[in-house]
């Protein structure tokens, strides 16, 4: 005989702050904000990731989820498809196959383009991504990617680009470099 403990497990890609896929689980979100890009330090090892704020549509709760380069080549890779375009507009379902090194994300962008309702839309705006992202241990260099240069480097926000007036058009010869 079950019990109710047996029946109602929790889900482990639970209802908390950060959206979490457990291996084998389909979730249906609405990506809500832009891309948060940061380095991570985890066990020596540095990686860039990227995070947003996330509809979850099922529990009806705003998240943050976070996620390595390759998972955000696919969700481009969509978001770059003429039929989809900005995957703000739609839900995508995020199933998650595999463990540790082994895990893969399959991305199923939705039919239907609809906007948000208002009481969504407020609980998404309850979320500071960046602050939030600020507090998880080993996360520094956080910013919204559009504030990246394409070489991957934070942009100064506010400060102009250098200009080296300095340097004259003529030919370098070689001999002239001191090594």
């Amino acid at each position: 005989m079950s019990n109710i403990y047996q029946t109602h497990k929790p889900t482990e890609s639970g209802g908390g702050l950060y959206l979490k896929v457990a291996d084998g689980d389909t979730v249906k979100v609405r990506f809500a904000s832009e891309p948060a890009i940061y380095d991570n330090e985890y066990e020596g090892k540095l990686t860039t990731r990227y995070a947003w704020v996330v509809w979850n549509v099922e529990l009806k709760v705003a998240q943050v989820f976070a996620q390595s380069g390759t998972f955000y080549k696919n969700l481009a890779n969509i978001a770059s498809d003429p039929d989809y375009g900005d995957p703000t507009g739609y839900d995508i379902k995020i199933k998650r196959e595999g463990e540790m090194l082994e895990t893969k994300y399959h991305l199923t962008p939705g039919r239907e383009n609809y906007e948000l309702g208002a009481e969504a839309l407020a609980k998404v705006k309850e979320i500071d991504l960046l602050e939030t992202l600020s507090k998880s241990p080993g996360a520094s260099k956080i910013s919204w990617l559009s504030e990246w240069d394409v070489d991957q480097t934070p942009k100064e926000i506010g400060k102009p680009d250098v200009v080296i007036e300095d340097i004259s058009d003529e030919p370098i010869s070689l001999e002239d470099i001191p090594f």
